[in-house]
């Protein structure tokens, strides 16, 4: 009797001791951004569904468990990376957009903010985009994303509704005028090459016209 009181079994106390390990390293401050650091690399390079949890704790340089003890799935992880690229975005535009211009100016800043963002995406080997990997979530994860992309949207709206009062910006549609050009915005980074015949500055140019072209901006025919 007294030896089963004495002799505790081993196992669970080197169980303890790793679990304790590990919960220790899961505490480290930077823990929960070299996950999300490299989940967002391995989401946009191979995009959601071949990207396993396993995968993003090694580039984290953490266990699995301590991945889940961040965050509670691989889904979860995509809604966070998306968010931040959301707001990351969005404080982008707005810095690179002035305060006060005519609309003409401010429409030419946004769309050299929002496509600059692009190059630099696809420079770095981006081949699966927000849009691609917001079309892995379930419709219950839209809520939290759409606000942010309604904060985007927003920032386009309020520069053609005030070319539309000054009287610069010809458009029938609004909603479809501004659609068109966020939405050529956000897919430049599938077709642009860093190799390629056009360079950043022409892209950019390139891009500018077009937008205004839409609004009907009719000073550049």
């Amino acid at each position: 009797m007294s030896q089963t009181h004495n002799l505790p079994p081993a196992m669970p106390a080197r169980k303890s001791r790793r679990l304790t390990a590990e919960a220790s390293h899961s505490d480290l401050p930077d823990a929960r951004e070299r996950i999300l650091a490299a989940a967002q690399e391995l989401f946009y390079a191979n995009g959601f569904s071949a990207t396993s949890v396993a995968s993003i704790a090694e580039a984290a340089k953490m266990t699995t468990p301590n991945l889940y003890w961040h965050f509670p799935s691989k889904q979860a992880l995509l809604v966070e990376v998306l968010d931040r690229a959301q707001r990351t975005g969005l404080e982008v535009l707005i810095q690179g957009i002035p305060e006060t211009g005519t609309a003409v100016e401010l429409l030419s800043a946004y769309v050299r903010a929002y496509v600059g963002m692009q190059l630099n995406v696809a420079r770095e080997g981006v081949v699966h985009g927000y849009w691609i990997l917001a079309a892995d979530l379930p419709a219950s994860d839209a809520p939290r994303l759409r606000e942010g992309r309604r904060e985007i949207h927003r920032v386009l709206r309020n520069i053609v509704r005030q070319g539309i009062a000054e009287g610069t910006f010809e458009v029938s549609d609004p909603t479809l005028a501004e659609t068109t050009i966020e939405t050529s915005c956000e897919y430049v980074f599938t077709w642009f090459s860093p190799t390629g015949r056009h360079s950043d500055e022409e892209v950019l140019d390139g891009m500018i016209e077009i937008a205004l072209r839409i609004v009907g901006y009719r000073a550049i025919d």
